[in-house]
């Protein structure tokens, strides 16, 4: 798959900074446990820029974990026919023209921020995040996973989530009907109940 040629890296990564929701210290709590022996921890980041203040001698790691969720939320996220269905689940200016491998234009929704972990020796791995800023979304101020999983709140920091939440996600090559991510998400929501404590992407 590739970007529109309207939408290039550099500007991406302006978009993706947008101060609605504000980049937090990394915080010593943790936001969402998970289960003994499932979990591992990781640190939830806006953007690449956010990754480099805080690990300043691992520019190549966070440049490749921001490129690989980058990668991972175009070819797994939802996919829109008009812009106006992807914004009225996402909020406005939050989604860009993406063509597929097809030829086929679509609209997918920015990424809000990333899973960013250490997992082995030097090795580390991401996941791409989307959170809502239309108040009438079932994960307005939450973040979710590109397959439509709500996680916890949508802050940045320190956290410790499910080994799943790094699963490679399927691609998505069709278009969603309007509303369908949201409905997802509101499904994932009440499946899980109050099993938050259960951890992220468990």
């Amino acid at each position: 798959m590739k970007r529109s040629q309207s939408i290039n890296l550099s500007r991406m990564r302006k978009i993706s900074t947008g101060k609605v929701i504000k980049p937090l210290a990394v915080v010593a709590g943790v936001t969402g446990l998970s289960a003994c022996g499932n979990s591992e921890e990781a640190v939830v980041y806006k953007d690449i820029d956010h990754c480099l203040s805080d690990n300043p001698g691992l520019e190549q790691q966070c440049d490749t974990a921001y490129q690989q969720a980058l990668n991972a939320a175009e070819e797994s996220g939802p996919k829109y026919p008009r812009k106006y269905h992807c914004e009225e689940e996402f909020g406005s200016n939050r989604c860009y023209q993406y063509t597929m491998n097809n030829g086929q234009n679509v609209f997918v929704p920015l990424m809000a921020g990333f899973l960013f972990s250490r997992y082995m020796d030097n090795r580390y791995r991401s996941a791409p995040l989307y959170t809502s800023y239309s108040y009438h979304s079932p994960f307005y101020g939450y973040w979710s996973s590109v397959d439509g999983k709500r996680y916890g709140r949508a802050k940045y920091g320190k956290t410790k989530v499910n080994k799943k939440a790094f699963d490679k996600k399927p691609k998505v090559t069709r278009t969603i009907s309007r509303g369908g991510f949201g409905s997802k998400v509101a499904a994932s929501s009440s499946f899980r109940g109050s099993s938050s404590r259960g951890g992220w992407g468990g």
